[in-house]
């Protein structure tokens, strides 16, 4: 049966599971109510504060907040609550939220830790859930695997040859596996990443990313492959456009052209005509050269 409301009747202490807690009426030792709702003026001494969805989060009577406000995207800030319901980021959340006030974990640490209860030191020392060291603390990332904690994008100590992170790449010799570093301002990680692309994965970029390099590039069965030429002496069809080939001036050969048909490229108006493309297209801007 359902639990009775607890009521002026009851005294300042009742016995376990005998009345729930109501606003106006919470004794101690009085059942906290399930519906979060229902928590709204019930005060946090006689039931704490949920990790999520409390309506008492963020509000404040004269004696100061009930509960406090959850952190924003569970990003941690002080004296915020991390909220349970944003999985993906909650333990983070709590490692932030607790780590000022957590020591490294000892040599005798079992395989095993509770969320935030110590920071990892080195490989002997980080069980799995262990905090990973940061900001001032980032030196002691030495040696812990990063199974534990992931490499950092810039200043992770283990970033060295044969070390457990990636190298930095360096500016015009980035290697394929080098991490491109997100702080150095003069090479971007944009920059850094199409060097890395265009050095390494040169087959899946496009011309306009990475530019043909010839006739040793890999796509030059594709994106780079060099417009087609026409032998002018044999290949020659109907039509062959005159700025590929011109029409013939000797006039024996100009009727051997297949060109030289009535309305062919080559007939007498519509050479004018390509004559005039190639004056526009070649000798007009030539001529600007020189006045």
């Amino acid at each position: 049966a359902a639990l009775p409301a607890c009521d002026g009747q009851s005294s300042a202490s009742v016995s376990p599971n005998t009345c729930k807690c109501v606003e106006g009426h919470t004794p101690e030792n009085c059942v906290c109510p399930v519906v979060p709702a229902q928590l709204a003026t019930i005060p946090v001494d006689r039931c704490q504060c949920l990790t999520t969805g409390d309506p008492r989060a963020g509000q404040t009577t004269p004696t100061g907040a009930i509960c406090p406000a959850y952190c924003a995207d569970n990003v941690y800030e002080e004296g915020c609550a991390c909220d349970s319901s944003i999985e993906a980021t909650y333990d983070k959340c709590r490692e932030d939220k607790a780590y000022d006030g957590i020591q490294k974990c000892a040599e005798l640490t079992a395989a095993t830790v509770g969320v935030a209860t110590c920071i990892c030191d080195g490989a002997a020392n980080s069980p799995t859930h262990c905090v990973c060291p940061k900001d001032d603390d980032i030196a002691d990332l030495e040696g812990v695997p990063s199974a534990r904690c992931g490499c950092l994008s810039t200043g992770d100590p283990r970033a060295v040859a044969e070390g457990i992170c990636p190298i930095y790449c360096v500016k015009d010799t980035a290697t394929a596996d080098c991490t491109c570093d997100s702080a150095i301002e003069e090479y971007p990680v944009a920059d850094c990443e199409k060097e890395k692309a265009c050095k390494h994965d040169l087959a899946a970029q496009t011309k306009e990313d990475c530019e043909c390099t010839g006739d040793s590039d890999p796509r030059i069965a594709g994106v780079c492959k060099p417009p087609a030429t026409v032998d002018c002496a044999t290949s020659i069809d109907k039509d062959t456009p005159v700025e590929d080939c011109a029409c013939p001036t000797d006039k024996k050969l100009l009727k051997k052209d297949p060109r030289y048909t009535k309305g062919g490229l080559c007939a007498a108006g519509s050479m004018r005509a390509a004559l005039a493309v190639v004056v526009s297209a070649l000798i007009i801007p030539a001529l600007i050269l020189f006045f």
